[in-house]
């Protein structure tokens, strides 16, 4: 019914080509998300980006279990730039992981800035 109640929604591709060859003149088109373009495109380039809440799924519920990991990059920008500024603080806990083990197998290190003050300055 649309096309008879409003004509120009069928002949829209014919009038104008371009609305029906954009997705394969150009298929970022079709692919990404109007607000975030970034979105689709990066589980296309990068796989692992969809699939990693499926292969490891404390990715997929930090946020959930720990809503810091969310809010951390916009109350500390700097907790998202990092990685690009300094790449060997994401690669750290790939090469060594007990970086990223200390604070499970020790919760003191975890806890201690917050607990001492003090130390958090004597860690860094």
């Amino acid at each position: 019914m649309a096309p008879i109640l409003n004509p120009s929604a069928a002949t829209a591709p014919i009038l104008n080509p371009s609305a029906a060859t954009a997705p394969i003149l150009n298929p970022s088109v079709a692919m990404a998300p109007i607000l975030s373009p970034s979105v689709d495109t990066a589980q296309i380039l990068n796989p692992s980006v969809a699939t990693a809440p499926i292969l490891n799924p404390s990715v997929a519920m930090a946020p959930i279990l720990n809503p810091s990991v969310v809010t951390a990059p916009i109350l500390n920008p700097s907790v998202a730039t990092a990685p690009i500024l300094n790449p060997s603080v994401a690669t750290t806990p790939i090469l060594n992981p007990s970086v990223a083990l200390a604070p499970i197998l020790n919760p003191s290190v975890a806890t201690a800035p917050i607990l001492n003050p003090s130390e958090s300055r004597r860690l860094k």
